[in-house]
C-alpha cells in the first residue's frame, strides 16, 4: 500500500495507475481510500493481473475506484496477492509507477 495519502483535487476527473512488471504469480491492483475523520482505510480493486516472465507496461484505469471515495478523502494505490498453496516463493518486479490524472476543471 502506499506509504503516503494525498487528496486529489477534482476526484471526477479521469484518473489511471501506469507501471511496467514482471511477476510469477498474479496480483491485485486498486485504489486505497483513506477517510481523513476516521483513518479508516478501504481497498476497491481495479485489475487482476495474472504472471508473465516479460516485462510490460500496463495503463489502469481508476477513475471509478477514486469516485468511490469523496473530496475529502486520501488516495493511495494498493498492490495485493494471495500466495499459492502449490509455490514456497513468488516473485514480484515493479518499476515506474506513476498515477496520472486529467486535472480540467
Amino acid at each position: 500500500m502506499s506509504s503516503e495519502f494525498v487528496p486529489l483535487n477534482g476526484i471526477y476527473n479521469a484518473s489511471m495507475l501506469e507501471m511496467n512488471y514482471r511477476c510469477d504469480h498474479s496480483f491485485k491492483l486498486g485504489v486505497a481510500v483513506k477517510s481523513v475523520e476516521t483513518g479508516l482505510i478501504n481497498l476497491y480493486e481495479s485489475i487482476q493481473i495474472n504472471p508473465s516472465e516479460e516485462w510490460n507496461k500496463i495503463y489502469v484505469h481508476t477513475t471509478y475506484q477514486v469516485n468511490l471515495g469523496n473530496s475529502s478523502d486520501e488516495f493511495g494505490i494498493f498492490i495485493g496477492t494471495v500466495k499459492s498453496p502449490t509455490s514456497e516463493t513468488a516473485s514480484f518486479y515493479f518499476d515506474n509507477i506513476k498515477w496520472l490524472q486529467n486535472n480540467n476543471e
